[in-house]
């Protein structure tokens, strides 16, 4: 079984490289974000799955069943879903790895999962309202319907994960571009802190948060990568991981 996850992986970032992703950036931001979870013979739910690579990368880790939701709207470029398909196929997951094209909203899809993954997506479901989250209880307001959905498709004892980039790097903090996130609007990201405290009160629980190294840095990036002041000069990207009640 090893051999097989091993051998899927292997062709997964192959086919991650094809279309334009670092496999090296993709395997090891896929491990830190499914860090400490066990995928076997679980269902997962990916929102904003983008071009489908975290959906493969769940099922190629074990997963038995995986619903992958993307709107291509905003945060996505054009083509990703042309493009999750053909992963999909390439990995022959058809059976295993469900794409929805709509909103979470809009998507209709109906019972719990054990791992509920939003990644890289929470700031463009509303993303004036997500600039002013930390100030304005009208915004907290639009965000509260995404809460409770995802409080609901999670099951209890299950796992919810939320990556993203803080709003504070040092870069864009003293007013210059970040080449590591050139296409990073800083002014539209929250902290992990406040997400976990806003997903405290619908349901979830033992909030631990970390940071996502960079892995074209090599050893030195995995090494201090890790650390909260080395994120705040490298990419500012962290996982929220939290528990249903």
């Amino acid at each position: 079984m090893a051999d097989r996850a091993d051998d899927d992986l292997a062709r997964l970032a192959g086919a991650a490289a094809r279309h334009g992703v670092r496999p090296r950036t993709f395997l090891s931001n896929h491990r830190h974000i499914f860090r400490g979870v066990d995928l076997r013979g679980r269902t997962v739910l990916d929102v904003g799955s983008g071009l489908g690579l975290t959906s493969c990368y769940a099922a190629a880790r074990g997963a038995k069943r995986v619903v992958g939701i993307e709107p291509e709207a905003a945060g996505c470029e054009l083509g990703a879903l042309e493009r999750a398909r053909s992963i999909r196929a390439e990995m022959a997951y058809e059976q295993r790895v469900e794409i929805v094209p709509a909103t979470l909203a809009e998507s209709g899809i109906e019972g719990r999962f054990d791992v509920v993954v939003v990644n890289d997506a929470i700031n463009h479901f509303d993303e004036e309202a997500c600039a002013v989250l930390d100030r304005n209880p009208a915004a907290r307001g639009a965000y509260r319907p995404l809460f409770e959905h995802l409080s609901r498709l999670t099951k209890p004892g299950g796992s919810l994960i939320l990556t993203d980039c803080s709003n504070r790097n040092f870069l864009p903090d003293i007013g210059l571009i970040n080449p590591i996130r050139r296409s990073i609007n800083w002014r539209i990201h929250q902290p992990p802190e406040l997400w976990a405290e806003m997903f405290l009160r619908f349901g979830f629980r033992d909030p631990r948060i970390d940071w996502i190294p960079l892995a074209r840095m090599g050893r030195l990036g995995r090494a201090i990568g890790t650390w909260r002041w080395a994120a705040y000069f490298l990419n500012s990207q962290f996982r929220l991981l939290l528990v249903r009640e």
